[in-house]
């Protein structure tokens, strides 16, 4: 690599660090991260975490998630390469919510500590499916 693309690589990245508004993209994780937790509260006790039932709750996980993230995209109007950075923030806040509720407030997500662990991987997923969408679509643009 060379001199040259070394301080062409360095100087996109310190201005997509600049552009991306890390307390807004916060708060939309953390908000993100609630409605997962709903999700898990509500749909636990419905039985939407049983093995007979997971297949098509990751699929429709999936589905959701890339549809949701191509939208916003769409939408988006930022420096090209920050989007997927964007996106990491709001996966870095849900996840260290999470982090911090089920190690001391899993009650949180129910009353069912059955629902907990499939509950927290579907969210693992949801997460997993929203990062690999964004760096798929900030890389097309």
């Amino acid at each position: 690599m060379s001199m040259e693309t070394k301080l062409s690589s360095r100087a996109s990245l310190d201005t997509g660090y600049r552009s991306v508004p890390i307390l807004r993209n916060s708060l939309i994780g953390a908000f993100l991260w609630s409605l997962g937790v709903l999700g898990i509260r509500f749909g636990g006790s419905l039985g939407v975490f049983a093995p007979e039932r997971r297949a098509i709750l990751y699929l429709a996980t999936a589905l959701l998630f890339w549809a949701g993230v191509w939208l916003a995209s769409r939408r988006r109007r930022n420096v090209p390469g920050t989007f997927a950075l964007a996106l990491a923030v709001m996966a870095m806040s849900a996840t260290l919510l999470d982090g911090i509720a089920i190690s001391w407030f899993p009650a949180l997500y129910g009353a069912d500590p059955a629902v907990l662990q499939p509950g927290a991987v579907w969210l693992l997923w949801g997460v997993g499916n929203g990062l690999a969408a964004g760096f798929a679509f900030d890389r097309h643009r």
